[in-house]
């Protein structure tokens, strides 16, 4: 029984420190259903008869949006369905994927000579942002979107609205725009108003740094290069301001944490922008940020007192255990039989 036990242990730690990540999020799936629980830390995502996304947004801080249409999550699902069709062409895939360019360019809000995505539904996570209110996110990864589509489908169309989508890069946050242009560097905000009530997200600001980076390696625009180029100085020069110490992140300006999946996001990201310019900074901060996360599944489980990873390891502890001990009393019966 106790050889049984400990090689259940030894069993749980491996198959938790290879896939542990990927399955706690069953174990926390269940453990919501079983509880009935709607599962509040997370938006529910659907996608239309057209393959459009829309997401439900419980209520936070007194405000329920319900069901909205998000560019930024349309933009997403745009993205994972060109990234289908590069493996493998799927006609049904295809579809879906231009379905949401269409959505983009009806929903993207056109001035003289830039445009922009606003939103006139209230966010929840920010009750000080008001509605209406733009993402430079949302234009970085529409601008991605707008290119992948022409490489499948030229059209003239698309290049204008993303050339239309770069120039809102330079309008300011209190002209309705989402950059704060300063000394130290240009911010792309995730969530703007012009009440400048602003929560500064650090991926949604390097999501448009992206944004203009594949702009630019896809087009060659001196113009995405400099706002990208001032988006770095801004971004290095902020970036100790989200070192929380002790390998945790801070997620906005006001201090809150980046959870498991954001520390991933964002870690990625300094990842990316390594390989594009080389620079220590980002490479500092990525595997300072990285090398927490990179601790035995098991360890970080028990740190972080996680109740799912702590769970999946009793689960799989016992199921091992029970396997081990099986076979065990199995083979001990057959050499019994055997004298």
């Amino acid at each position: 029984m106790l050889l049984s036990v400990l090689a259940g242990g030894l069993i749980a730690f491996l198959l938790c420190n290879r896939y542990g990540d990927v399955w706690e999020e069953q174990v926390r799936d269940g453990l919501y259903a079983i509880s009935g629980d709607s599962i509040p830390d997370f938006d529910v995502d659907k996608a239309d008869s057209l393959g459009v996304p829309y997401t439900y947004y419980p209520t936070q801080n007194g405000i329920t949006p319900g069901n909205q249409y998000n560019a930024t999550i349309v933009c997403n699902y745009a993205l994972k369905y060109y990234d289908s069709l590069t493996k493998f062409p799927d006609p049904a895939i295809r579809a879906r994927f231009f379905h949401c360019v269409s959505w983009l360019q009806q929903n993207m809000e056109r001035k003289d000579d830039h445009a922009l995505f606003i939103f006139h539904w209230q966010q929840p996570w920010y009750d000080s942002v008001k509605a209406p209110f733009t993402s430079g996110m949302t234009s970085g990864l529409a601008m991605q979107v707008f290119l992948n589509a022409n490489r499948l489908q030229p059209d003239s169309a698309l290049l204008r609205d993303a050339a239309l989508l770069l120039r809102g890069f330079a309008v300011p946050v209190e002209a309705g725009g989402f950059t704060y242009k300063e000394p130290v560097g240009w911010w792309f905000e995730e969530i703007a108003d012009t009440g400048r009530h602003t929560p500064r997200i650090l991926d949604g600001h390097m999501f448009a740094m992206l944004g203009l980076h594949h702009y630019y390696r896809q087009t060659g625009s001196q113009e995405a290069l400099r706002y990208f180029k001032e988006g770095e100085r801004a971004l290095k020069h902020y970036l100790p301001a989200y070192d929380a110490g002790h390998g945790e992140i801070r997620y906005d300006v006001y201090g809150k944490l980046a959870d498991k999946k954001y520390k991933r996001i964002i870690t990625g990201q300094l990842d990316q922008l390594w390989q594009i310019s080389a620079d220590s900074v980002y490479w500092q901060y990525f595997r300072q940020w990285r090398q927490p996360m990179e601790k035995p599944y098991v360890y970080r489980a028990i740190r972080d007192r996680n109740r799912s990873g702590l769970i999946l390891v009793a689960l799989l502890w016992c199921a091992a255990a029970a396997v081990a001990y099986a076979i065990t009393y199995a083979g001990w019966k057959y050499l019994r039989r055997q004298q």
